[in-house]
């Protein structure tokens, strides 16, 4: 197997393939420079993997075509390839050495072990962009209730409740369209777990079906809900933390739901047993972030709803 890496802009892709030759092309990111790259390689698509990072939608219409045209991709986390990066002492930064690099940490990590990407419907890419749209609304919400609720000025104030009144309006609306395109049993069963809401519930419907997850903890390092701990020997024994990994969608998604459960007492012999530990609020609400995302895998693979005697 040949391990291709595959740097991905706006406008153009590098490609490493560590081949004999460690071949590099330069190509555009459209059907013309993806056309140029497979008369290149004349040999059997299955003879390579092809490896690039989740940047914005830029990758998405590159990954698709080599998924079409029988080729093994798979979309990592930037922060890998970063940190990949650190423990090859890179220190030059350009387009040509990060596409090498990309190809590096494919051969090295991920030829073993990692599952491959699966080209999603054009129902999962629309859902998955009125996600981020919704996201990125809410935030401009918040942002405005903050400028708002500080604001000084009476002519600014109005103009600030008008702003806020259009951007519900859109929410509603994008919310709307989101909820026509999610009706589905699975989400009716996720939303038999205690605290969990149907924005929640399609959210988390999004991310299991679009991803092929084997495990619960799969999914849960997915969300970035696995504990980093740092201990050895006598002299290193921090706290531990989240991990920077994981999807922000998917985080925030299970944040309120998390505090609302705690508020109501769910879960309560889990959290009494953390607090008796000395554990923080916020420790308390993070592992019920996880329980709630092992509940929903759960659910969710075996087309079970919740029960308070098994799961509670």
């Amino acid at each position: 197997m040949i391990a291709v890496g595959s740097d991905i802009s706006q406008k153009t892709i590098d490609v490493q393939i560590l081949d004999e030759n460690e071949t590099y092309i330069k190509i555009q990111n459209n059907e013309i420079g993806f056309n140029k790259l497979l008369k290149k390689l004349s040999d059997n698509p299955c003879n390579y993997h092809f490896c690039m990072e989740a940047t914005g939608n830029y990758y998405e219409n590159f990954a698709d075509f080599l998924v079409e045209n029988g080729f093994q991709v798979t979309v990592a986390n930037p922060l890998k390839i970063s940190k990949f990066a650190e423990t090859e002492f890179q220190k030059t930064k350009t387009d040509k050495q990060d596409c090498k690099l990309i190809a590096q940490y494919c051969q090295e990590k991920l030829l073993k072990k990692h599952g491959t990407y699966k080209k999603p419907t054009e129902q999962q890419y629309q859902v998955k962009r009125l996600l981020s749209y919704i996201n990125q609304l809410k935030q401009q919400k918040t942002a405005l209730m903050n400028r708002q609720k500080n604001c000084k000025d009476e002519f600014i104030e109005i103009e600030l409740k008008k702003q806020l009144v259009e951007l519900k309006a859109h929410i509603k609306t994008t919310e709307s369209k989101l909820s026509e395109l999610t009706k589905s049993e699975e989400k009716d069963r996720l939303k038999t777990i205690p605290a969990i809401s149907e924005t929640t519930a399609r959210v988390l419907v999004h991310f299991l079906t679009m991803f092929d997850f084997k495990t619960a903890n799969k999914f849960t390092a997915f969300a970035g809900l696995s504990p980093q701990q740092r201990k050895s020997g006598t002299s290193v024994n921090k706290k531990e933390k989240l991990s920077r990994y994981g999807n922000r969608i998917l985080k925030t998604a299970l944040y309120m739901p998390a505090v609302v459960a705690y508020r109501m007492g769910v879960f309560k012999k889990m959290t009494d047993r953390l607090e008796k530990k000395g554990k923080s609020g916020k420790v308390v609400i993070v592992a019920i972030m996880r329980k709630l995302a092992v509940l929903a895998f759960n659910l969710y693979t075996k087309g079970q709803v919740y029960d308070i005697r098994k799961f509670g």
